[in-house]
């Protein structure tokens, strides 16, 4: 019920006047509860008055006795406990009369079964009237205890509004529709790329003792001082029970201590405030543009159209709701037949003699389909408790190795006992086979040999479902479908068992299929290579590294000066005197471009080159 057509503000004086409770009875509530309805009111001092029937009954005891025993007064009890007005001696006689009361009271039952019903579909944060020959409604949370409809509607809503969320908090205080004063700030406390404040994690996993903790926990106990300081400072000017009727607040459950305390504190609000309200819509992050939403959010009217329109709504979510409650009712009181012919037929089991009595036969066949087998289990022989202890933890444990070896154990035609044993053997309470067990457990192994040595999938539990249903996985629905693919006469039915059908592959779909797979596993061993490759550089960095930093000072200045050398003589090397030719050994002279070995190859290069 929550679509609407139009908004309208709270103090939209163009509609107020007209305004009715969308539920006709709600705006007169009786001053008196139905306990105290049994009192009679004195008329005078002779007289008395029943408060239910409205009428006089005596002067003394056993008159008002006697009435409060006829059918009048508690016909009329039972309107009063209606909310509705009481009739009159000669009404109800009319009534009586026409020998309708058991039907008028079936009525009265049908309207009020009906309205309670609506009541229900209605329920949540808005409270629905009527104005104007149109259904509308407004959020139940501003309405101040005591208040009747036209004295919510014909005012300027004032509030305040404290917002908290991740270490953001906004506040501001609305006096007849105008923002009068607000106050908002920011503090880091919330945990980078993982989410929650710190002392959430610290109380989940224990202190952490990281920098970063440490400045959370120092921000979070600040914004705590600097809220209790805003509150503090506005209580004695705006927040005052006298001039602020509302004050709304809205965070999380762990910060709930900031704003409350059960006792009366200067820097929160007191738990039994009655002012004290949730905001009842989601929320974004803590702003002041966010608070100025939720005000004109909270002071917004809702128009849901004529009151046709939206009676046939309500109609239909009522019809829904009830065919809902039906088939829940239908579905528990199958179960609850399912349960009582199960323990029916284990009392039955544990007999030793035969069923004689029809009824029983009768129901044994009418479970038949839905339980196939006692609920205790069977008794096998040559299969002892231990060996059965043994065989359950392997299949759960997806060891089919351990029961090809249990097998080992039975010898000729102990054999084909084993394999029965294997295939008829429930597991109570729900008559689980051992493949439904492997099945649950994710344990594909024990899946294919179970199948292999016989075991039927097509054989349900007590609650029909069948082992393919109990799949914990897709690897074991795989091996019953690959089963399938290559047993195809090995059940009936298959799609009864819910095994489903292989799929049939395209021979170049499978082909282009295989060939991504290589490419795939062929770059995953490259990227594999480059990594391993890397990793053993910046080993071999490490430690070198490790190893200068080992060296003294004069270490470090001695290697220094040897890669000096080094490299110079790299540099040089494969160049030779330009004069005389001669490898260089030292560094060379360096004359117009041109380099030599010793002063004398330059002196004649210069000789030669003077004129």
């Amino acid at each position: 019920m929550n679509a609407y057509e139009k908004k309208f503000f709270i103090d939209d004086v163009l509609w107020t006047d007209t305004a009715r409770p969308f539920f006709e009875d709600e705006s007169t509530k009786p001053e008196q509860s139905p306990a105290d309805s049994q009192e009679a009111v004195p008329v005078t001092s002779n007289e008395l008055r029943c408060s239910v029937c409205k009428a006089e009954i005596g002067d003394n005891r056993e008159s008002f006795v006697s009435h409060y025993r006829t059918d009048w007064h508690r016909f009329n009890l039972r309107r009063f406990m209606r909310k509705k007005p009481p009739v009159d001696e000669a009404t109800f006689e009319e009534i009586l009369s026409e020998d309708d009361l058991s039907d008028h009271d079936e009525e009265d039952d049908d309207n009020a079964s009906s309205e309670a019903t609506a009541r229900g579909v209605l329920t949540g944060c808005r409270e629905y009237f009527r104005s104007g020959g149109r259904v509308l409604s407004f959020y139940k949370a501003i309405r101040v205890e005591g208040q009747t409809l036209n004295e919510v509607l014909d005012r300027r809503m004032t509030c305040a509004i404290f917002m908290l969320t991740g270490g953001h908090f906004a506040s501001a205080i609305f006096h007849r529709g105008e923002l009068f004063a607000h106050k908002t700030f920011h503090r880091y406390v919330v945990r980078a790329k993982q989410g929650g404040v710190q002392s959430v994690m610290d109380n989940r996993n224990g202190a952490a003792h990281s920098a970063g903790s440490n400045i959370r926990r120092q921000n979070e106990k600040m914004l705590r001082e600097e809220i209790g300081e805003v509150i503090k400072s506005w209580k004695a000017d705006f927040l005052h029970p006298a001039v602020m009727p509302l004050i709304f607040v809205r965070c999380s459950t762990y910060n709930s201590s900031v704003f409350f305390s059960s006792a009366a504190s200067a820097n929160t609000f007191e738990k039994g405030d009655k002012r004290l309200r949730s905001v009842p819509f989601e929320t974004k992050r803590a702003t002041l543009e966010e608070v100025k939403r939720v005000y004109q959010q909270l002071r917004t009217v809702f128009d849901h159209g004529s009151i046709e329109t939206f009676q046939n709504r309500l109609d239909d979510q009522i019809k829904k709701r009830q065919r809902k409650i039906q088939k829940q009712l239908q579905k528990k009181s199958k179960q609850q037949n399912r349960d009582r012919d199960y323990s029916m037929i284990e009392e039955d089991s544990d007999s030793s003699e035969e069923l004689e009595n029809p009824m029983k036969t009768m129901i044994k066949h009418a479970m038949v389909g839905v339980k196939k087998i006692s609920i205790t289990p069977q008794k096998f022989d040559g299969i002892s408790e231990e060996l059965i202890k043994r065989i359950y933890e392997a299949v759960c444990d997806d060891r089919a190795s351990e029961l090809k070896l249990i097998e080992e154990i039975f010898n000729g035609e102990q054999h084909v006992q084993y394999y029965t044993f294997l295939r008829d053997y429930r597991i109570p309470p729900l008559g689980n086979t051992f493949l439904h067990i492997a099945a649950a457990k994710g344990s594909s192994a024990v899946v294919k040999w179970l199948l292999d040595v016989g075991v039927n999938p097509a054989e349900p539990n007590n609650a029909g479902g069948y082992p393919v249903q109990m799949a914990a996985n897709r690897a074991v629905v795989d091996v019953f479908t690959i089963f399938r693919s290559e047993h195809p006469d090995a059940v009936e039915n298959w799609d009864k068992c819910r095994i489903p059908a292989p799929k049939k592959v395209d021979p170049e779909v499978e082909k282009r299929r295989a060939e991504k797979k290589k490419q795939d596993r062929a770059k995953k061993r490259e990227k594999q290579k480059v990594k391993k490759q890397a990793e053993a550089q910046e080993k071999a960095e490490q430690e070198e590294r490790d190893r200068f930093l080992n060296l003294s000072d004069r270490e470090k200045r001695a290697l220094a000066a040897e890669r000096r050398i080094a490299a110079m003589k790299a540099e040089r090397e494969g160049q030779r005197c330009f004069q005389c030719g001669e490898a260089f050994s030292t560094t060379p002279f360096e004359y117009n471009d041109n380099s030599f070995c010793k002063i004398a190859c330059l002196h004649e290069h210069r000789r030669t080159h003077s004129t």
